[in-house]
């Protein structure tokens, strides 16, 4: 078990959840609502892993580390403004995967995120 500084967490993501509710004409009104806003750790995709993923045509393209919640699942939708830069726009990322940390699996979960274009 490798010991995760507390103040590697300097993003921040938006969890929205999309709700799906019925409109007057029969068809389907799609809304999401914010589900929280979490700390969470950038972890940067290798160049080796990038170039497997793009061999298998793989839709990860950005990797965080969060605390254990039991809410978070794929196919939510994540809003990230990356800190390193000076005028960050909104990143629209879709959660592909939610996978317990290899190195911490009680404490931590990964997010395997895809941009949303």
């Amino acid at each position: 078990m490798r010991d995760v500084p507390i103040g590697n967490f300097r993003e921040r993501l938006v969890l929205l959840e999309r709700n799906e509710t019925a409109d007057t004409q029969g068809g389907r009104a799609v809304t999401r609502s914010t589900l929280d806003t979490v700390p969470a750790e950038y972890l940067p995709i290798r160049a080796m892993e990038r170039l497997q993923s793009q061999a298998i045509k793989s839709e990860v393209q950005e990797r965080f580390r969060i605390r254990t919640r039991t809410d978070v699942v794929a196919n939510l939708t994540a809003q990230w403004r990356p800190s390193w830069e000076s005028s960050p726009t909104v990143r629209e990322l879709n959660i592909i995967g939610v996978l317990p940390d290899p190195d911490d699996p009680r404490r931590f979960l990964l997010l395997e995120c895809g941009r949303v274009e």
